[in-house]
């Protein structure tokens, strides 16, 4: 028989795909060009006030009565205070105007900042599913916009999804050193929204999940702790590829004892070694969190066959012991005590703990004492040798081989892989 080993594997953050971030606008025009424009509009005001004033003096008209009666001398006169007032006023008026420009300037790029908000906002609603433009938190935007900052939109009807978003994509705006905002839509939303300014530049699209918006908030900001995030879902992407044209191995679950529902469209089967200490971080750790998401949900059912390694003496006992409490109903109840205590293995506290879990002892301790199930024991060794199987712990999702104490993300990926198909 070919020596056989543990298995290990170090925890690693997953990514999901990612989506190109969508640019629509940009606002980088200077302010002094604004105040420029803003002159020369101005200016051509003036020289076509005066010039239909001239037309109008030169041009024949009828005189009224006021004037009729008026000497010609202080009707001229009249004539000239006039425009002289006229020209006054609008002097004071420019005067006034090119006084305030830089601040109107300022003003305007915040107003548009806002419009631009709002107006894009209900115009690309097809892009993140919000339905109308009525904005129910109006503080957030009373406060004014920043040049750098990243606001999260949701909607009332978006609430599992908006909930889990709203603290990631805070999260992601701190990193990328953007100031933070909430803005919410009375309008329903299937998905969450967000619109990113930075440096001027507006981005608005919705957010499918994390690894979506880390993408688009690398390629708008550049930041280089947020660009690593998406090189690690870069790499995660080509490890889902990898495991799309993974060939499916056909095992069978033999008589094992299964743990969830027994009709689940998942099927989880781990070969593993009672006294393998990375089997047992598998136990204390990730099966904890398959079995509370996706177990006891009726997603997956798990199925435990023995792989007892030759260099650890009591993992064949130990396997037999769980053997004979399943026996007696109670096999993962037992599973579970030998993991919690696997620096203790021995055939004095198999029996014990068998009292423990309120087995008949003498039924129990004659199971084992006679090894009734090593044949068990021997059966799940070889089917797992012939499916490839040379250390624990090994796994088996729907036929696609995982080697090793892999993170939650690697069961959580493949498994909703399986659900989807």
């Amino acid at each position: 028989m070919d020596e056989v080993k543990d298995n290990d594997s170090s925890f690693e953050k997953d990514n999901s795909d990612s989506i190109n971030s969508n640019n629509v606008n940009s606002f980088d025009k200077k302010p002094e060009e604004r105040v420029s424009g803003h002159n020369d509009s101005e200016n051509r005001n003036e020289e076509s006030i005066n010039r239909s004033f001239d037309e109008e003096r030169n041009a024949p008209k009828d005189i009224s009565q006021k004037h009729k009666d008026m000497p010609r001398e202080d009707m001229h006169r009249e004539e000239k205070t006039d425009s002289f007032k006229s020209d006054k006023e609008f002097e004071e008026s420019y005067d006034d105007d090119s006084d305030d420009s830089e601040s109107k300037s300022s003003m305007w790029i915040a107003s548009t900042l806002i419009l631009s908000v709002l107006l894009v906002a209900s115009i690309f609603t097809q892009g993140f599913g919000i339905t109308g433009g009525a904005v129910k938190d109006s503080e957030v935007l009373s406060a004014g916009v920043s040049q750098n900052e990243l606001i999260f939109m949701d909607s009332d009807s978006c609430t599992t999804l908006c909930d889990e978003m709203e603290p990631i994509a805070k999260e992601i705006a701190e990193k990328a050193g953007l100031n933070f905002k909430r803005l919410k839509f009375t309008q329903p939303a299937d998905i969450p929204g967000f619109v990113l300014i930075n440096d001027g530049e507006l981005t608005i699209s919705g957010i499918e999940n994390e690894a979506a918006l880390t993408k688009q908030v690398c390629d708008v900001t550049d930041n280089e702790a947020v660009c690593d995030e998406v090189s690690v879902a870069v790499q995660e992407q080509a490890k889902v590829a990898a495991e799309a044209e993974q060939p499916r191995i056909d095992i069978s679950i033999d008589d094992d004892e299964i743990k969830g529902d027994p009709g689940a469209p998942v099927t989880l089967i781990e070969f593993s070694d009672y006294e393998c200490p990375y089997c047992a971080r598998f136990a204390s750790q990730t099966l904890v969190q398959i079995d509370e998401k996706y177990i006891k949900t009726g997603k997956v059912r798990l199925v435990f066959r023995d792989f007892p390694l030759g260099t650890h003496r009591n993992a064949q006992k130990a396997a037999e012991a769980a053997e004979c409490a399943g026996e007696q109903g109670k096999y993962y109840e037992y599973h579970d005590k030998l993991f919690e205590n696997q620096k203790s293995l021995s055939i004095d506290n198999f029996k014990a703990w068998a009292g423990d879990l309120d087995l008949d002892i003498e039924m129990f301790n004659e199971c084992l004492d006679n090894s009734e199930q090593a044949d068990e024991v021997k059966k799940d060794l070889q089917d797992g040798q012939i499916a490839g199987v040379s250390g624990t712990p090994a796994f088996f999702i729907n036929g696609k081989f995982i080697s090793g104490a892999q993170p939650f993300e690697v069961f959580e990926r493949i498994i909703e892989s399986e659900l989807a198909r």
